[in-house]
């Protein structure tokens, strides 16, 4: 007895000093995603071994890899273009680093529902992988509003017409409605493109040109319209806004060449007809913190590798400029009301 009160003292004591050798923290960016648009987490790395590790490429035991699990407990595998993004990667003693990856790049996650994650880290030199904290995300697959399937242009080597299929989607979340565009056929979803927020219930007008490509117009904000041609790709095209002034703007197709213009109102001018409206590069998600606004990572800031960053201050402070300017709402030429956002409460763990 004496010797298991003696043994279990060092047990303990050895479980932390091995924990306390690399700190591994995984963080979602955001609780609600969509399906195929992306599911981006950071992982924050703290290396306390006292040495500089260098990450071999080794495809049997990649560095870096996450444990992913559904609602039902089965483990989700990587799939087949799944990439170590630590290997070959140098790990000075004492630094922090971080990396943001995109699961659904390296895991197939094409179902809606709720699923745990946590990273973990292996190396040659440790005596044992290190395993991150579980995070919860949800993925959502709303029913699709709208339908447009075109044909493509031939292209060289193509025995028949090609097509592709535009689905409009609204996504809900706690910060409001957006309208998403997702481009697939029979077999693959080639892309999701965020289109516009949903203010109102006035449906977008959606008409397509001799070249496949999409014009939607959005009612975004009192009196301004969001307009966008999209091709068949995903690529935005063009992006305007237009202002109702005397008459509401609207689609027109020429039935005979097949190009579509907008007939009515005048182009909106930024900074006197509207405020840029920062929902274009992807709205706020459901349980999205101030402070997961705020700590924005530098994203889409190229560098030579992702983890060549310098130690930083993790918590910073929201900078003014990124503070949305709020403007006053006006009458709407449709004399509709906004709809009332809904704040949705996050569902307790189902793991719990």
């Amino acid at each position: 007895m004496k010797k298991f009160k003696l043994i279990l003292p060092m047990i303990l004591l050895f479980s932390l000093v091995g924990q306390a050798q690399i700190g591994l923290k995984v963080k979602s960016k955001h609780y609600n995603n969509l399906v195929y648009d992306g599911i981006e987490v950071t992982v924050r790395f703290e290396n306390y071994t006292g040495n500089t590790l260098l990450f071999p490429s080794n495809p049997q035991k990649p560095g870096l890899t996450f444990d992913i699990f559904d609602s039902k407990g089965n483990k989700i595998y990587p799939s087949k273009g799944f990439k170590d993004v630590v290997a070959g990667q140098v790990f000075k003693s004492a630094r922090t680093v971080e990396a943001t990856v995109d699961l659904t790049k390296f895991y197939t996650l094409q179902k809606a529902g709720t699923y745990r994650c946590r990273a973990v880290v292996s190396h040659p030199m440790l005596q044992s992988a290190y395993m991150s904290k579980e995070i919860m995300f949800h993925l959502a697959d709303p029913p699709i509003r709208k339908k447009f399937t075109v044909g493509l242009p031939i292209q060289k080597g193509d025995k028949f017409i090609k097509k592709r299929n535009y689905n409009l989607l609204i996504f809900e979340s706690d910060g409001g409605a957006y309208y998403y565009l997702r481009i697939d056929d029979d077999k693959k979803v080639y892309k999701t493109v965020p289109l516009a927020v949903k203010r109102t219930n006035y449906h977008p007008q959606i008409q397509i040109d001799s070249s496949s490509c999409m014009h939607i117009f959005i009612y975004s904000n009192p009196q301004i319209f969001d307009y966008l041609v999209v091709d068949f790709t995903g690529r935005i095209l063009k992006h305007e806004k237009y202002q109702a002034t005397g008459s509401r703007p609207l689609l027109s197709k020429d039935p005979d060449v097949g190009r579509v213009v907008v007939v009515g109102g005048v182009l909106a001018v930024e900074g006197v007809d509207y405020v840029k409206d920062d929902t274009a590069e992807v709205a706020p998600r459901l349980q999205e913190s101030p402070a997961d606004i705020s700590a924005k990572m530098t994203r889409g800031k190229t560098a030579e590798s992702i983890f060549d960053r310098s130690e930083r201050e993790l918590e910073q402070m929201k900078s003014p400029d990124d503070v949305r300017k709020e403007t006053k709402s006006s009458k709407s030429i449709f004399d509709t009301e906004q709809e009332k956002e809904k704040a949705v409460e996050k569902p307790k763990s189902i793991f719990d």
